[in-house]
């Protein structure tokens, strides 16, 4: 549970971010912010398998 609760707020902290990005560094071409949330999305896939991976159920 504890680790499904960080997931969220890394994903709520991340979407904060995507609002507010925009103003802060406005210099930044549109795909640097799309390689930044490309990059944020895969890390959140990858840490969301290793949770799935590791709560799975064993099935001896």
């Amino acid at each position: 549970m504890k680790g499904s609760a960080f997931i969220l707020l890394i994903v709520a902290v991340f979407g904060i971010l995507k609002l507010i990005a925009p103003k802060i560094v406005e210099f930044l071409p549109e795909w640097v912010n799309g390689l930044i949330f490309l990059i944020v999305f895969l890390v959140l896939c990858f840490q969301f398998g290793r949770f799935i991976f590791k709560h799975r159920r064993k099935d001896d």
